[in-house]
């Protein structure tokens, strides 16, 4: 009992400045579409799975590509997500979710 007091009482983890987006949010569902088709494209190269993941957002959420306060939310999230594969030592993936940001 003792143990599960400690474990109830700990922080939530940190997600390093992302304030995560309610289920269901236009943000959510872009993020949940941009990595979809780029897991999917994948198998190709980084570059193009990447490219093609932007142009299924571009064409199912423009209105978010077209959002400076929406796409800093997104930006966000892969920041948030990049730094927690830096502190988990996993740089290959790192590296990929820091090029989301740069495009």
């Amino acid at each position: 009992q003792m143990q599960r007091l400690l474990i109830d009482s700990l922080p939530p983890p940190c997600k390093h400045g992302f304030d995560p987006f309610p289920a269901g949010h236009i943000c959510d569902r872009f993020v949940r579409l941009y990595l979809e088709t780029f897991n999917a494209s994948s198998g190709n190269n980084a570059a193009n799975a990447i490219l093609e993941a932007m142009a299924a957002v571009d064409k199912k959420c423009p209105e978010v590509l077209h959002d400076s306060s929406k796409m800093k939310q997104i930006l966000t999230y892969f920041s948030s997500v990049g730094t927690q594969e830096i502190l988990n030592e996993d740089g290959d993936a790192a590296r990929i979710t820091s090029a989301v940001i740069v495009v």
